[in-house]
């Protein structure tokens, strides 16, 4: 025999289920920039939590405003005052969701490292595995937790137009060349 509010009982747990998840979604401070140069760009400053070792969640929406595609993008998390994420200073891979394409990947490639030997800790995190056009934002949530303040930095990578892939590929051909004809002057018999 069914249960008759078993299909009741399935829909309150689903409605809990999107509750909980728009309320994890609304929680997360947003954080919006628009990357206009395909350098290193202050993003934000994020001021001192007021307590030790605090948990924040942050979104953060990135949009191409260079004008080329980018086939990857760099955050970079500096720390002036010594140290960049607690427990144990370090940003992990579970604190990291992608929320949008293109992106598809992520990789940690600096934590809690000294900035030029100095007092300053910086982390480093690329984005890559897809590309963003000029226009196009891509969105990531990130769950830091740090005492101190924290200065954010963003760089794109570009993708290289067709034309420059052609000069350095005729530019190879040409250095090939010369160098087999070199070879071949210098190895004939200079007799007469």
């Amino acid at each position: 025999m069914k249960h008759p509010n078993l299909s009741l009982r399935l829909l309150v747990v689903a409605a809990v289920v999107m509750v909980f998840f728009w309320c994890a979604d609304s929680l997360a401070t947003p954080i919006t920039h628009n990357q206009t140069a395909v350098d290193w760009e202050n993003i934000t400053s994020l001021g001192s939590p007021g307590a030790a070792n605090t948990k924040e969640t942050f979104e953060f929406s990135i949009t191409n405003g260079t004008g080329t595609d980018w086939s990857d993008y760099h955050l970079r998390f500096v720390n002036p005052d010594g140290s960049v994420f607690f427990d144990p200073n370090t940003v992990s891979v579970a604190d990291i969701m992608l929320l949008t394409d293109p992106f598809k990947q992520f990789q940690i490639d600096a934590n809690n490292r000294s900035v030029a030997g100095g007092a300053e800790r910086e982390a480093l995190i690329t984005f890559f595995g897809g590309i963003v056009s000029p226009g196009d934002t891509f969105k990531v949530r990130l769950d830091l937790t740090y005492s101190n303040s924290v200065d954010v930095f963003g760089k794109p990578s570009v993708v290289p137009e067709p034309s420059t892939l052609l000069l350095v590929g005729l530019g190879c051909v040409l250095l090939v060349g010369f160098g087999v004809s070199g070879r071949r002057i210098t190895t004939r018999p200079l007799s007469r």
